[in-house]
C-alpha cells in the first residue's frame, strides 16, 4: 500500500477572504481510501472570535458558534485553552483556525493508521494554526453521499456510510479522536437551549504531526 496525499486549492468558502475551505485526499493508487474537509478561518485583532461569528453568522449556520463564543479571547485561544496546549496568544499577529468538517476512512482501509497519517500531513501543512477543532458525530448523521458533487466522492461516502456500524454514537467517534491528540470539550448544559447532538474536540497542530 502506497498512500498519496492531495490538498485540494483552498478556496474562499462564501463571500468573507478570510474563511476558506479546503478537502485533502488520500489514494491508494486511483482508489480515494480517505477524505477530510477542513474549514480555515483567519481572526486578527481588530476583527475578534466575537465580530468573526457574527460575520459567519450573517452569511448562513456556522459550526464555529461554541468555539468562538466559548473558547476564544480576541483572535486567540482562552487563557485556559493557551496553557493547557502550551499556545502562546499573538498580540499583534493574525490567528489562523482550522476546524475538520468531515474526516472518514474507506471500511477496506479502517485500522491501519490513514487517519493518523492523515491528521499529521494536515498538521504538517497547517503547522502554524493556533488550533485544530472537531465536531464529533456518526457520519451518516450528516453526509448524503447522492448530494455530493463528484462521483468519486459520492463512491467514497456511500462505502463508508454503508460500514458505518448502527451503534456508533458521537460518544464513539470523539473516542477515536481522542486516541488520536484531541482533546474533548465539556459544554456546560446552561449555556445550552437543547442537549447537543455532537461532542466538541479540539487540539493543536504540534499534537497531531
Amino acid at each position: 500500500m502506497t498512500l498519496r496525499f492531495e490538498f485540494e486549492q483552498a478556496e474562499i468558502k462564501s463571500q468573507l477572504d478570510w474563511q476558506l475551505c479546503q478537502d485533502i485526499n488520500v489514494f491508494d493508487g486511483d482508489m480515494l481510501v480517505a477524505k477530510a474537509e477542513i474549514e480555515i478561518i483567519t481572526i486578527n485583532k481588530h476583527r475578534d472570535a466575537i465580530k468573526s461569528y457574527q460575520a459567519l453568522l450573517a452569511l448562513e449556520e456556522t459550526d464555529w458558534e461554541l468555539p468562538l463564543n466559548l473558547y476564544f479571547k480576541n483572535q486567540n485561544l482562552n487563557a485556559e485553552l493557551c496553557a493547557q496546549f502550551t499556545v502562546k496568544p499573538e498580540g499583534k499577529k493574525a490567528c489562523q483556525h482550522l476546524l475538520i468538517e468531515a474526516i472518514s476512512v474507506h471500511p477496506d482501509y479502517q485500522n491501519k493508521g490513514i487517519a493518523k497519517q492523515l491528521l499529521a500531513k494536515l498538521a504538517e501543512s497547517y503547522s502554524k494554526a493556533q488550533s485544530v477543532w472537531l465536531i464529533a458525530m456518526p457520519i451518516s448523521t450528516f453526509i448524503d453521499a447522492d448530494e455530493c458533487d463528484e462521483e468519486r466522492d459520492s463512491t467514497f461516502y456511500s462505502a463508508v456510510v454503508s460500514a458505518e456500524s448502527n451503534e456508533a454514537t458521537s460518544e464513539s467517534v470523539a473516542q477515536v479522536f481522542e486516541r488520536l491528540g484531541f482533546e474533548k470539550l465539556t459544554v456546560s448544559p446552561e449555556l445550552l437551549a437543547e442537549p447537543l447532538p455532537y461532542e466538541l474536540l479540539v487540539t493543536v497542530p504540534s499534537r497531531l504531526s
